[in-house]
């Protein structure tokens, strides 16, 4: 669940999108299909990453 910095998510999907359309190749198959896998995995990165440091923080404080 996303829910305490929604914004920065929601930039991050942005961003996302924006990368996918500059890097789609029609050839390559379905634009949606290219948009939700860009989209998901980036976010999904986001989240663990914020989740990384949300554990080094707590181990070193």
């Amino acid at each position: 669940m996303i829910k305490p910095n929604q914004k920065e998510f929601y930039q991050k999907g942005l961003c996302s999108m924006w990368q996918a359309y500059q890097t789609y190749q029609l050839d390559k198959g379905s634009i949606g299909t290219y948009f939700n896998y860009m989209v998901r995995n980036r976010i999904i990165d986001l989240m663990r990453k914020k989740w990384l440091d949300k554990d080094h923080d707590t181990f070193f404080y």
